[in-house]
């Protein structure tokens, strides 16, 4: 995910101030005293700019953080670079979780790209797993997409609440990961209680998405037989019920 540049400006240039002579008597060319102004004015610019790698012409969003510090943790975030991303937390003058271009959090492109360590660490830093994006889509909605199953476990052992939450388009965690084909992740939603049979914007179930027939539809469809043949059990028969079967 680029990071858009925050264009300061040219900055301004000093007033000149009468060079020195030369021992001999004579000034120093114009041409030297000039260069050496616009290599000092290039190094302030290089202080006051973000590096182009987090330029992009797609968003308007500014880093709210004191030294960009929040970019450099969004490229770290992105490329699981674990280590670097411990050095720059403790640098950061915004809260963790804070929300960059799209809405995206770091643990939302953590989770995105399936990097576990990454995951873990913003969490024991007190990152929140319940933040979502500007379409309404938290980090679990990003690792069940990926069919990334450790990441999506620990989200959930961190925010269980999570589970069954939609996205704007109606969309929860199992819908992507039944889209994306994950039958590990399929099975762990399942197994922590995942609604089965909610439908997303478009009306369709997690079976649905997953096509008919396919190893994932089988699977929740299994799960949704053997939801209701529970619930049979557990029913206690009525008393309308119990006086048929006593006349019988």
């Amino acid at each position: 995910m680029g990071v858009p540049f925050h264009d300061h400006g040219e900055p301004q240039e000093a007033e000149q101030s009468p060079s020195p002579d030369n021992d001999d008597g004579s000034r120093p060319p114009v041409d030297d005293v000039e260069g050496s102004t616009e290599e000092s004015d290039d190094e302030e610019e290089d202080e006051l700019q973000q590096p182009e790698w987090l330029s992009t012409d797609e968003s308007e969003w500014e880093d709210p953080s004191e030294g960009y510090v929040l970019s450099l943790a969004f490229r770290a975030a992105e490329h699981g670079a674990e280590a670097e991303l411990a050095q720059l937390l403790p640098m950061l003058s915004v809260p963790i979780d804070t929300q960059g271009p799209d809405g995206d959090t770091l643990l939302h492109l953590s989770a995105l790209y399936g990097h576990l360590g990454c995951v873990r660490l913003l969490i024991e830093h007190g990152h929140r797993a319940n933040v979502a994006d500007d379409d309404g889509a938290l980090p679990l909605h990003d690792a069940a997409a990926g069919g990334y199953i450790e990441v999506a476990r620990l989200l959930l052992d961190e925010a269980p609440d999570t589970l069954n939450v939609q996205d704007g388009d109606g969309d929860a965690p199992l819908h992507n990961a039944a889209r994306g084909g994950s039958e590990e992740v399929v099975a762990l939603l399942i197994e922590r209680g995942a609604d089965l049979e909610l439908e997303n914007g478009d009306f369709k179930t997690p079976a649905g998405l997953a096509g008919g027939g396919s190893i994932i539809s089988e699977l929740i469809e299994g799960a949704i037989a053997a939801a209701a043949a529970a619930r049979e059990i557990e029913t206690p028969p009525t008393s309308r019920d119990a006086s048929s079967q006593e006349a019988e």
